[in-house]
């Protein structure tokens, strides 16, 4: 699990660039740090499952990093991301980081 975590930071991210990891995001808290955390910002993004270390990789334009994480309660319903979609249904939005 951890492995597979490590693996998509060393990856994905520059040895320079800070990742930010969210957990508990079914706080309020937490969704009202990410908003604050991300205003004007673009990037990519990643859903990780705590539980079997499956991640899902998005990306969004200025000013939508703190709108995909308000989506992740429509998105539920949705059919906009059907893997995300059963992942969280499955395990529960309390298994998933948000990194940026």
């Amino acid at each position: 699990m951890w492995l597979s975590l490590v693996l998509f930071l060393s990856i994905f991210l520059r040895p320079a660039t800070l990742a930010i990891i969210y957990k508990d995001l079914h706080l309020i808290k937490t969704q009202t740090n990410i908003r604050d955390d991300n205003r004007r910002k673009a990037g990519i993004y990643c859903m990780y499952n705590s539980i079997n270390g499956k991640f899902y990789i998005g990306s969004a334009i200025t000013n939508r990093i703190n709108a995909r994480l308000r989506e992740l309660r429509s998105l539920i319903a949705s059919t906009r991301s059907v893997l995300l979609r059963r992942a969280i249904n499955k395990y529960g939005i309390i298994n998933f980081w948000f990194i940026i």
